[in-house]
């Protein structure tokens, strides 16, 4: 959670300079930066709430992702013509292979609600090593990966076809190697797991509300 925050603040300033430069505004004075940034995280405070507060299992295609893919890691994130925050959904397969979703989010102007969701952007990709490193507690942690042969990135339509064949990947015209594990695979799932999205649990819809409490007798 710290390090989602800290890459967010790191970047707000880039976003703002961006953003101005688009404009060709002259450039802000210090105070005016500093207002800008202010109004970028309070914009970003309510967007991440309003993504955290959102069902995800009621989310088009994350819904279906989730659902083939129960172990599935959500993270928020940024890319090109996305609002941000947007989804970012990321599972493995047979200790081989990575599929991420891309699921671009549309936020009202006043920032106080969701107003629709993008097409899926999906990749695939092969795994064919994993280098471990020292995590400095005693343990090992993802050092580094060898991308395979295989890497395929496909739309709504190829998304389809997959649902509809139950995660089959050669509904895609594609032979997923299912008995070649990679050696210290383990250490991409703790990897992406490390990048999850936690929703703090006052914000979880998915969890049921407390019961009322109710006055004791004495």
């Amino acid at each position: 959670m710290m390090r989602n925050t800290m890459f967010i603040f790191m970047t707000l300033p880039l976003i703002a300079w961006s953003e101005a430069q688009e404009r060709q505004d002259p450039e802000p004075n210090q105070e005016e930066a500093a207002d800008a940034l202010a109004d970028q995280i309070r914009v970003y405070k309510l967007r991440h709430e309003l993504l955290d507060a959102t069902k995800r299992k009621e989310i088009p295609y994350l819904k279906d992702f989730i659902a083939l893919y129960p172990e599935s890691v959500v993270r928020y994130l940024s890319f090109a013509k996305a609002d941000f925050p947007s989804l970012s959904v990321n599972t493995t397969l047979h200790d081989r292979y990575q599929l991420n979703m891309r699921i671009p989010v549309r936020y009202s102007e006043d920032n106080k609600k969701i107003i629709g969701y993008g097409e899926p952007l999906c990749y695939l990709s092969e795994i064919s090593s994993v280098t471990p490193r020292d995590d400095g507690a005693g343990g090992t942690e993802l050092g580094g990966s060898s991308g395979g042969d295989l890497y395929k990135h496909f739309g709504l339509q190829d998304w389809k076809k997959l649902v509809e064949a139950k995660g089959d990947f050669a509904s895609l015209g594609l032979k997923l190697e299912v008995n070649k594990s990679v050696p210290n695979f383990n250490l991409v799932k703790k990897h992406l797991k490390s990048l999850e999205r936690k929703i703090p649990k006052q914000a979880d819809p998915e969890q049921p509300a407390p019961p009322p409490e109710t006055k004791s007798n004495k």
